[in-house]
């Protein structure tokens, strides 16, 4: 309470949760300003429950000015843990293949026009013991968790 009777300063707020076009489909950017969990999944789950609280009508359309930092990424990384004649495939079909090469791609866009994401990834499967296999057709790549159903990558 301000007892000199002025009107209080506004304060941006420190945290907030933006979906920055409720009505897009398929897909849905939304951008958040929220402290950081100890792992991204606790963040993502934070993020989560911040989203499923009802939003008030007051701030349902409250953002005057939104500064997003225009992003431009071109990321590639090579799965060196999954490389190598030391970690031959165990499929009964594919004895004696290994992965020469698992690499994966990803283009990020962010600015005021929008986002756009292209994701692309290969393997290169080789053998002593065996012709050249390609990917030269739709294929599928897995990365995942043994033992696990939760799912890291898939292409």
């Amino acid at each position: 309470m301000n007892l000199n009777h002025e009107p209080d300063e506004w304060k941006p707020p420190t945290e907030f949760v933006l979906d920055l076009c409720h009505d897009s489909t398929p897909n849905q950017v939304i951008v958040a300003r929220i402290p950081r969990k100890g792992t991204l999944k606790a963040t993502l789950d934070d993020l989560k429950l911040r989203l499923a609280r009802p939003v008030e009508d007051e701030y349902r359309h409250a953002v005057g000015v939104l500064l997003v930092p225009n992003l431009n990424w071109s990321i590639r990384h090579r799965f060196g843990g999954l490389e190598g004649p030391d970690k031959r495939l165990l499929n009964s079909n594919l004895q004696g293949l290994y992965l020469s090469d698992a690499i994966q791609t990803l283009d990020f866009r962010l600015d005021r026009s929008g986002v756009e994401l292209k994701s692309a990834g290969g393997a290169v499967l080789t053998s002593t013991s065996f012709g050249n296999c390609q990917f030269d057709r739709p294929f599928l790549i897995l990365v995942k968790k043994r033992g696990s159903e939760s799912r890291m990558l898939v292409i």
